[in-house]
Protein backbone atom coordinates (compact mmCIF):
# COMPACT_ATOMS: atom_id res chain seq x y z
CA UNK A 1 0.00 0.00 0.00
CA UNK A 2 3.13 2.37 0.64
CA UNK A 3 4.69 1.79 -1.82
CA UNK A 4 1.73 1.85 -4.79
CA UNK A 5 0.36 5.35 -2.85
CA UNK A 6 4.24 6.83 -3.19
CA UNK A 7 3.96 6.15 -7.12
CA UNK A 8 0.89 7.87 -7.81
CA UNK A 9 2.46 10.65 -5.43
CA UNK A 10 5.49 10.86 -7.78
CA UNK A 11 3.37 10.70 -10.66
CA UNK A 12 0.89 13.45 -9.57
CA UNK A 13 4.29 15.82 -8.86
CA UNK A 14 5.42 15.39 -12.16
CA UNK A 15 1.94 15.97 -13.35
CA UNK A 16 2.12 19.33 -11.45
CA UNK A 17 5.54 20.24 -12.29
CA UNK A 18 4.56 20.35 -15.95
CA UNK A 19 1.17 21.41 -16.01
CA UNK A 20 -0.05 22.85 -12.41
CA UNK A 21 2.16 24.97 -10.00
CA UNK A 22 6.00 23.98 -9.60
CA UNK A 23 6.70 22.58 -6.44
CA UNK A 24 9.00 19.95 -4.40
CA UNK A 25 8.02 18.74 -1.68
CA UNK A 26 11.00 16.73 0.34
CA UNK A 27 10.22 14.46 3.70
CA UNK A 28 13.22 14.05 5.56
CA UNK A 29 14.34 11.08 8.03
CA UNK A 30 11.09 11.05 9.60
CA UNK A 31 11.38 9.93 13.22
CA UNK A 32 8.09 9.84 15.89
CA UNK A 33 7.33 13.28 16.50
CA UNK A 34 10.22 14.61 14.04
CA UNK A 35 9.63 14.50 10.70
CA UNK A 36 11.05 17.34 9.49
CA UNK A 37 8.91 18.63 5.62
CA UNK A 38 10.74 20.79 3.06
CA UNK A 39 9.00 22.57 0.29
CA UNK A 40 10.23 24.28 -2.74
CA UNK A 41 7.94 26.77 -4.79
CA UNK A 42 8.02 29.65 -6.90
CA UNK A 43 8.68 33.10 -5.24
CA UNK A 44 5.09 34.54 -3.51
CA UNK A 45 3.11 31.18 -3.72
CA UNK A 46 1.59 30.41 -0.56
CA UNK A 47 2.19 27.60 1.13
CA UNK A 48 0.58 25.39 4.01
CA UNK A 49 1.77 21.67 5.83
CA UNK A 50 -0.41 19.50 7.70
CA UNK A 51 -3.36 22.19 7.56
CA UNK A 52 -1.44 25.03 8.96
CA UNK A 53 0.00 27.88 7.15
CA UNK A 54 3.86 27.59 6.64
CA UNK A 55 5.90 31.13 6.31
CA UNK A 56 9.07 31.31 4.26
CA UNK A 57 12.17 29.96 5.92
CA UNK A 58 14.67 30.44 3.44
CA UNK A 59 14.47 33.08 0.20
CA UNK A 60 16.87 31.93 -2.66
CA UNK A 61 17.09 33.29 -6.35
CA UNK A 62 15.26 30.19 -7.75
CA UNK A 63 12.81 29.55 -5.02
CA UNK A 64 11.14 30.12 -1.67
CA UNK A 65 11.82 27.63 0.99
CA UNK A 66 9.36 26.36 3.67
CA UNK A 67 10.15 24.22 6.22
CA UNK A 68 8.07 22.18 8.86
CA UNK A 69 8.66 19.98 11.92
CA UNK A 70 5.98 18.09 12.08
CA UNK A 71 4.93 15.75 15.53
CA UNK A 72 3.64 12.98 13.83
CA UNK A 73 3.59 9.29 15.82
CA UNK A 74 5.07 6.53 14.88
CA UNK A 75 3.22 4.53 11.74
CA UNK A 76 2.08 5.20 8.70
CA UNK A 77 1.08 8.76 7.64
CA UNK A 78 0.07 10.96 5.17
CA UNK A 79 1.32 14.63 4.92
CA UNK A 80 -0.77 16.84 3.09
CA UNK A 81 0.68 20.18 0.95
CA UNK A 82 -1.25 22.85 -0.81
CA UNK A 83 1.18 24.67 -2.36
CA UNK A 84 -1.35 27.83 -4.31
CA UNK A 85 -4.22 25.67 -5.68
CA UNK A 86 -2.62 22.71 -5.89
CA UNK A 87 -2.68 19.82 -3.25
CA UNK A 88 0.47 17.20 -2.92
CA UNK A 89 0.21 14.20 -0.42
CA UNK A 90 3.02 12.08 0.74
CA UNK A 91 2.90 8.71 2.18
CA UNK A 92 5.58 8.34 5.00
CA UNK A 93 6.42 5.54 7.37
CA UNK A 94 7.45 7.36 10.53
CA UNK A 95 10.02 5.09 12.39
CA UNK A 96 9.99 4.93 16.45
CA UNK A 97 12.53 7.32 18.20
CA UNK A 98 15.91 6.52 17.46
CA UNK A 99 17.89 4.23 19.91
CA UNK A 100 20.72 6.52 21.73
CA UNK A 101 23.65 7.72 19.05
CA UNK A 102 26.55 10.29 19.56
CA UNK A 103 26.03 13.51 18.64
CA UNK A 104 28.57 15.46 17.55
CA UNK A 105 29.76 19.29 18.51
CA UNK A 106 32.86 19.27 16.36
CA UNK A 107 35.07 17.50 13.63
CA UNK A 108 37.31 20.44 12.69
CA UNK A 109 37.17 20.10 9.74
CA UNK A 110 37.16 23.43 8.63
CA UNK A 111 39.27 26.58 10.06
CA UNK A 112 35.83 27.85 11.35
CA UNK A 113 34.91 24.89 13.07
CA UNK A 114 38.35 25.79 14.81
CA UNK A 115 36.68 28.82 15.48
CA UNK A 116 34.35 26.98 17.55
CA UNK A 117 36.20 27.51 20.56
CA UNK A 118 38.80 29.48 23.05
CA UNK A 119 42.51 29.05 23.40
CA UNK A 120 43.46 30.15 26.73
CA UNK A 121 47.41 29.77 27.30
CA UNK A 122 48.12 27.07 24.63
CA UNK A 123 47.78 27.21 20.85
CA UNK A 124 45.32 25.53 18.14
CA UNK A 125 45.19 24.57 14.64
CA UNK A 126 43.60 22.77 12.39
CA UNK A 127 46.05 19.58 11.33
CA UNK A 128 45.85 16.47 9.18
CA UNK A 129 48.01 14.56 11.04
CA UNK A 130 45.55 12.21 13.57
CA UNK A 131 42.23 12.74 12.26
CA UNK A 132 39.38 9.76 12.82
CA UNK A 133 36.23 11.28 11.07
CA UNK A 134 36.90 13.44 8.16
CA UNK A 135 40.83 14.47 6.95
CA UNK A 136 41.44 17.24 9.65
CA UNK A 137 41.07 17.27 13.36
CA UNK A 138 42.48 19.83 16.28
CA UNK A 139 46.28 20.01 17.20
CA UNK A 140 46.36 21.76 20.47
CA UNK A 141 49.77 22.47 21.89
CA UNK A 142 50.67 23.18 25.26
CA UNK A 143 53.61 25.31 25.63
CA UNK A 144 56.08 25.33 28.55
CA UNK A 145 55.73 27.59 31.68
CA UNK A 146 51.90 28.43 31.43
CA UNK A 147 49.50 28.12 33.86
CA UNK A 148 46.55 25.65 32.95
CA UNK A 149 47.16 25.96 29.09
CA UNK A 150 44.19 24.52 27.44
CA UNK A 151 40.64 25.16 25.46
CA UNK A 152 37.60 26.59 26.17
CA UNK A 153 34.18 25.21 24.31
CA UNK A 154 31.29 27.88 25.58
CA UNK A 155 27.85 26.43 26.04
CA UNK A 156 25.39 27.84 23.69
CA UNK A 157 28.44 30.10 21.52
CA UNK A 158 30.63 27.09 20.58
CA UNK A 159 28.25 23.89 21.21
CA UNK A 160 24.71 25.26 20.67
CA UNK A 161 23.08 24.42 24.29
CA UNK A 162 23.70 24.75 28.19
CA UNK A 163 21.35 22.16 29.26
CA UNK A 164 23.78 18.81 29.23
CA UNK A 165 21.58 16.87 31.65
CA UNK A 166 20.42 14.17 29.34
CA UNK A 167 23.51 13.12 27.98
CA UNK A 168 25.98 10.68 30.14
CA UNK A 169 29.28 11.67 29.10
CA UNK A 170 31.30 14.19 26.86
CA UNK A 171 33.57 12.36 25.03
CA UNK A 172 36.28 12.78 22.21
CA UNK A 173 39.37 10.85 20.45
CA UNK A 174 42.77 12.00 21.17
CA UNK A 175 46.57 11.29 20.45
CA UNK A 176 49.51 12.07 22.47
CA UNK A 177 51.91 13.28 20.19
CA UNK A 178 54.49 12.79 22.39
CA UNK A 179 56.89 9.67 24.20
CA UNK A 180 55.89 10.85 27.89
CA UNK A 181 52.51 10.40 29.36
CA UNK A 182 49.87 13.33 29.34
CA UNK A 183 47.96 14.15 31.99
CA UNK A 184 44.83 15.69 30.62
CA UNK A 185 42.13 17.59 33.02
CA UNK A 186 38.51 18.25 32.03
CA UNK A 187 36.51 21.27 33.77
CA UNK A 188 33.08 22.23 33.80
CA UNK A 189 31.39 25.68 34.27
CA UNK A 190 28.23 26.71 35.18
CA UNK A 191 26.88 30.56 36.21
CA UNK A 192 28.35 29.60 40.31
CA UNK A 193 30.53 26.52 40.32
CA UNK A 194 32.93 24.91 38.92
CA UNK A 195 33.74 21.00 38.52
CA UNK A 196 37.12 20.18 37.96
CA UNK A 197 37.07 16.25 39.01
CA UNK A 198 37.79 14.70 35.39
CA UNK A 199 41.52 13.84 34.22
CA UNK A 200 42.41 11.12 32.16
CA UNK A 201 46.18 10.24 31.53
CA UNK A 202 47.25 9.28 27.66
CA UNK A 203 49.87 7.07 26.97
CA UNK A 204 52.47 8.39 24.40
CA UNK A 205 52.03 7.85 20.87
CA UNK A 206 48.50 6.51 21.23
CA UNK A 207 45.15 7.21 20.04
CA UNK A 208 42.49 6.49 23.22
CA UNK A 209 38.77 7.99 23.40
CA UNK A 210 38.26 10.02 26.40
CA UNK A 211 35.12 10.51 28.15
CA UNK A 212 34.34 13.07 30.72
CA UNK A 213 31.25 11.87 32.84
CA UNK A 214 28.23 13.74 32.66
CA UNK A 215 26.07 11.86 34.93
CA UNK A 216 25.26 12.38 38.50
CA UNK A 217 29.03 14.30 38.92
CA UNK A 218 29.01 15.54 42.57
CA UNK A 219 29.08 19.24 43.05
CA UNK A 220 31.81 18.49 45.91
CA UNK A 221 33.51 14.75 45.91
CA UNK A 222 34.65 15.32 49.73
CA UNK A 223 30.65 16.09 50.05
CA UNK A 224 28.14 14.01 48.68
CA UNK A 225 24.95 15.64 50.66
CA UNK A 226 25.76 18.41 48.31
CA UNK A 227 23.96 16.79 45.57
CA UNK A 228 25.03 16.38 41.74
CA UNK A 229 26.76 19.37 39.94
CA UNK A 230 24.37 21.63 37.92
CA UNK A 231 24.78 20.98 34.39
CA UNK A 232 21.43 22.76 33.07
CA UNK A 233 22.96 25.99 32.89
CA UNK A 234 26.45 24.81 31.50
CA UNK A 235 28.49 27.91 30.36
CA UNK A 236 31.42 26.49 29.23
CA UNK A 237 33.68 23.33 29.44
CA UNK A 238 37.52 23.09 29.39
CA UNK A 239 40.28 20.98 28.34
CA UNK A 240 43.57 22.03 30.12
CA UNK A 241 46.86 20.07 30.97
CA UNK A 242 48.67 21.81 34.61
CA UNK A 243 52.19 24.09 34.08
CA UNK A 244 54.59 22.20 31.89
CA UNK A 245 58.37 21.87 31.54
CA UNK A 246 58.26 20.51 28.10
CA UNK A 247 55.83 21.71 25.23
CA UNK A 248 53.33 19.00 24.34
CA UNK A 249 50.97 18.70 21.42
CA UNK A 250 47.61 16.48 21.87
CA UNK A 251 45.19 16.18 18.57
CA UNK A 252 41.63 15.85 19.23
CA UNK A 253 38.52 14.79 17.14
CA UNK A 254 35.07 13.31 17.11
CA UNK A 255 33.99 15.86 19.89
CA UNK A 256 30.54 15.01 20.39
CA UNK A 257 28.07 13.66 23.25
CA UNK A 258 26.84 10.51 24.36
CA UNK A 259 23.55 8.82 25.68
CA UNK A 260 22.43 6.36 27.41
CA UNK A 261 18.92 7.83 27.24
CA UNK A 262 16.17 9.34 24.93
CA UNK A 263 13.53 10.76 26.93
CA UNK A 264 13.37 14.59 27.79
CA UNK A 265 11.41 16.54 29.79
CA UNK A 266 8.02 17.26 29.08
CA UNK A 267 7.44 18.93 26.64
CA UNK A 268 11.01 19.21 25.78
CA UNK A 269 14.02 20.05 23.14
CA UNK A 270 14.79 17.72 20.16
CA UNK A 271 18.06 17.90 19.09
CA UNK A 272 19.22 15.86 15.82
CA UNK A 273 21.84 15.11 13.20
CA UNK A 274 19.26 15.87 9.82
CA UNK A 275 20.13 13.11 6.72
CA UNK A 276 23.13 15.82 5.84
CA UNK A 277 25.12 15.68 9.14
CA UNK A 278 24.11 19.04 10.06
CA UNK A 279 23.27 19.55 13.65
CA UNK A 280 19.68 20.73 14.25
CA UNK A 281 17.25 21.00 17.30
CA UNK A 282 13.50 21.47 17.75
CA UNK A 283 11.79 23.37 20.43
CA UNK A 284 8.39 24.35 21.98
CA UNK A 285 7.69 28.20 21.59
CA UNK A 286 5.56 30.03 23.80
CA UNK A 287 2.99 30.42 20.88
CA UNK A 288 3.07 26.63 20.42
CA UNK A 289 4.40 26.77 17.27
CA UNK A 290 7.99 24.42 17.13
CA UNK A 291 10.60 26.82 17.02
CA UNK A 292 13.35 25.14 14.49
CA UNK A 293 16.56 25.82 13.89
CA UNK A 294 20.14 24.20 12.54
CA UNK A 295 23.56 25.01 12.55
CA UNK A 296 25.04 27.37 9.69
CA UNK A 297 28.28 27.82 10.19
CA UNK A 298 29.69 28.97 13.34
CA UNK A 299 25.91 30.17 14.45
CA UNK A 300 22.52 29.08 14.72
CA UNK A 301 19.38 29.58 12.27
CA UNK A 302 16.18 30.30 14.06
CA UNK A 303 12.73 29.07 12.16
CA UNK A 304 9.18 29.11 13.33
CA UNK A 305 8.08 25.79 11.66
CA UNK A 306 3.93 25.24 12.13
CA UNK A 307 2.99 22.54 14.81
CA UNK A 308 1.07 23.10 17.82
CA UNK A 309 3.20 21.70 21.25
CA UNK A 310 0.84 20.09 23.73
CA UNK A 311 0.97 16.74 25.83
CA UNK A 312 3.98 14.55 24.28
CA UNK A 313 4.85 16.29 21.69
CA UNK A 314 8.41 16.81 21.62
CA UNK A 315 9.24 14.91 24.54
CA UNK A 316 11.52 12.50 22.85
CA UNK A 317 15.41 12.87 21.65
CA UNK A 318 16.16 11.32 18.77
CA UNK A 319 19.89 12.16 18.93
CA UNK A 320 21.32 10.97 15.25
CA UNK A 321 17.98 10.68 13.28
CA UNK A 322 19.21 7.57 11.16
CA UNK A 323 18.20 3.62 11.64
Amino acid sequence: MLFGNIRTEVGIQVDRLLNGEPAVVVVGKPRAYHVPVTVYVRTGVPVTIAGKSCGVTERTAKADIHSALLPLPAGYQKIIVTAGADTLTRSVQVGPVGLPHPVRINTFETDRDVARLQASGATVARSTAHPVTGKSCLQITFPTGVDYPGVYFRGIEHVGRNDWTKFREVAFEAYNDSDKVVALNGKFYNPVAADDNHVVYLAPRQRQTVRFKLWHVPANIYDPTQGDFDLSTLTSFQIYTTKRQTAVSVYIDDLRFESNSVVLENPGTAMRLDDSGTLTYALPAVDGSIAYGRRVGGTWSRLSAPGPVAGQVASVLDLRGGG
